[in-house]
């Protein structure tokens, strides 16, 4: 999942790490007198797009995956520990080849993940980011709400107040597009008009990932001017 570390990884939550890092260590204080009042912890809220099947699911547990361990950064992820455990068994679901892919997430189902970015400011690892992703069934973007539900109006107003949104496009819909599948061509633009819509009304960052990359390294490198340097998922 390189897209996701080098966009989400690097650029949001290093960026974000560093600049909170450097304001704590220029006031010369102990994290701990600092922390809840003159810099309380942020909240950086993203929002994913894509329709059901696209690979929401899977794209949140690999940032957890990738950076749940320091490795060659100063920070790292940590997650409640009820959460860890579910991200723990899509994990397996996925990577188990003997097993069932894992279902998506059904309708009626939305569910708040919340990261905490933890640093080494002094001897004690510190909190300086909270990084929240929203988890939902990909038919609201598509279909009507039912009877009685704030599911949809919940989603369009996560949307319209993230701070970063990621546009997911999935890569079978892609190459059946391309082969002159007529589905896979309306599946692809009914996936594009949902998250153009959502993202017009913002001024927030956008990012986009393909999934499921590895159906489209057949394509003729005529045909996808420029996929030399496309990031990939």
């Amino acid at each position: 999942m390189s897209f996701t570390v080098v966009v989400l990884g690097l650029v949001v939550i290093a960026g974000c790490t560093a600049l909170v890092v450097h304001l704590r260590r220029t006031t010369n204080q102990p994290a701990r007198e600092s922390s809840s009042d003159e810099f309380p912890v942020p909240t950086f809220n993203v929002v994913s797009l894509g329709l059901q099947g696209s690979g929401k699911t899977l794209l949140l547990t690999s940032i957890y995956r990738t950076l749940q361990v320091p490795r060659d950064r100063s920070y790292y992820l940590k997650a409640p520990y009820d959460q860890l455990i579910e991200l723990n068994r899509w994990y397996r679901e996925t990577a188990d080849s003997r097993t069932d892919w894992p279902e998506g997430t059904t309708r009626g189902e939305m569910r708040e993940y919340e990261f905490s970015v933890v640093a080494h400011l002094t001897e004690t690892p510190e909190t300086v980011l909270k990084l929240g992703y929203l988890e939902y069934p990909g038919e609201l973007l598509t279909d009507r709400d039912a009877p009685g539900s704030t599911a949809q109006a919940r989603l369009l107003a996560a949307i319209a107040s993230a701070h970063a949104l990621v546009g997911i496009i999935d890569g079978l819909m892609v190459l059946r597009a391309y082969r002159g599948d007529p589905r896979g061509r309306v599946t692809l633009q009914s996936t594009l008009d949902s998250m153009i819509h959502g993202m017009l009304a913002t001024r927030t960052p956008i990012v986009f990932v393909i999934t499921k990359w590895d159906l489209l390294d057949g394509l003729e490198p005529a045909r996808t001017p420029g996929c030399g340097s496309c990031a990939t998922s």
